[in-house]
């Protein structure tokens, strides 16, 4: 199975389309100067992967990804990490394989490497814990209630 790219860095597990069946996330850097991409494999149920929609969303050297619902509407969320660019993007699910055009990049200073979503303060909503490059402590965004 082709990652979808050239260079995957990071592979997440989730149902993003709501039918039941873990489909695949997978961030390829593409080598630089180019934009990394988020390549979406919709599972029929069975184990079979088809390719769905190339994301580009603009972001250099993508490290890491996680999933959740960090917005609380039902859908499945995507936070990644890049290194070049110095953020987390969150992406909010549409509930199928797309994404909403509201995207947010959030800055944290430096080189963010890794990304874990979990519901760290128990409201419901999914925040990201991260770590950086040459750094000795790790991160929370906190989503809003």
């Amino acid at each position: 199975m082709t990652s979808g790219g050239t260079d995957p860095w990071a592979v997440a597990v989730a149902d993003v389309n709501h039918d039941d069946a873990p489909d695949l996330l997978v961030i390829n850097s593409q080598g630089l100067p180019d934009a990394g991409t988020l390549v979406i494999f919709l599972n029929d149920g069975s184990g079979n992967f088809t390719k769905g929609t190339v994301h580009r969303r603009g972001r250099k050297n993508p490290r890491d990804l996680c999933t959740g619902d960090s917005n609380g509407d039902g859908n499945t969320d995507v936070a990644v990490a890049s290194t070049r660019t110095a953020d987390i993007l969150m992406l909010f699910g549409n509930g199928d394989d797309t994404w909403n055009r509201r995207e947010v990049a959030i800055p944290v200073g430096s080189a963010p490497r890794t990304v874990a979503c979990v519901d760290v303060d128990g409201d419901g909503k999914t925040d990201v814990v991260f770590g950086r490059a040459n750094r000795d402590d790790i991160d929370i965004i906190q989503t809003a209630n």
